[in-house]
């Protein structure tokens, strides 16, 4: 349902939600689905990347129990949050820490 506006929408459990809010792809706080679109996939790639601590080095161990918290296929969350530059990573893949 759409306010007058158009900045609001009704999730599935019928919580208004933003449009322009990366809450509206995720359910029970777990991604259902990255967006095609690269606009929304930013969005929610932001609010995974919020997880990290800046200024701290983690394994890729560590940045996959903590993508796993969003989505069970950890592996493409990471390699989006790198292609985007959310995240840099040794070249090797052993350490990875947050871009900003």
């Amino acid at each position: 349902m759409d306010d007058t506006s158009g900045n609001v929408t009704t999730s599935m459990n019928h919580r208004a939600v933003r449009r322009d809010s990366p809450e509206r792809f995720f359910r029970k706080g777990r991604l259902v689905t990255m967006p095609a679109k690269r606009k929304n996939a930013l969005l929610v790639l932001r609010l995974v990347v919020g997880a990290l601590e800046r200024d701290r080095a983690y394994t890729e161990q560590e940045v996959n129990a903590i993508v796993l918290r969003y989505h069970e296929d950890h592996c493409i969350l990471r390699r989006a949050l790198v292609n985007e530059r959310f995240l840099t990573r040794v070249a090797t893949g052993s350490g990875y820490w947050r871009a900003d």
